[in-house]
């Protein structure tokens, strides 16, 4: 099953990332587009991520299916993760996999928050 992209109007397509931040529970990274706009995504309701050394930036999408990284965050967030028996993704909870991939699908950013979205930078 193909990943479903998380903002439809939102080309990353070779970006390139500039920074991250964390506060308050909120991930904030800064990407310069490939038209040279500033943006900065942000996730909110943090719970965890990993980061790897980034090439041209390509897209972010959704891990629909409940992978490795989402099932050590539930586990640390919860005593038991709350899952059905029988189907491939969690069903009570608030959070969702993101995953930001370079130009070559490689995974630059894995998160795992409640929500996202994004502003141009002026």
């Amino acid at each position: 099953m193909k990943n479903q992209s998380v903002f439809d109007d939102l080309d990353l397509n070779d970006g390139t990332f500039l920074s991250l931040t964390v506060k308050n529970e909120i991930l904030s990274i800064n990407i310069n587009r490939w038209n040279n706009e500033k943006i900065t995504i942000c996730f909110y309701g943090l719970l965890r991520f990993t980061f790897n050394t980034p090439d041209c930036l390509c897209e972010l999408n959704y891990v629909s299916l409940l992978s490795k990284f989402m099932k050590e965050a539930l586990a640390h967030r919860y005593a038991k993760i709350p899952t059905e028996p029988n189907l491939n993704f969690p069903l009570d909870h608030p959070y969702h996999h993101y995953q930001l991939l370079d130009v070559s699908g490689n995974s630059v950013l894995e998160i795992i928050a409640e929500t996202a979205n994004y502003k141009e930078l002026v």
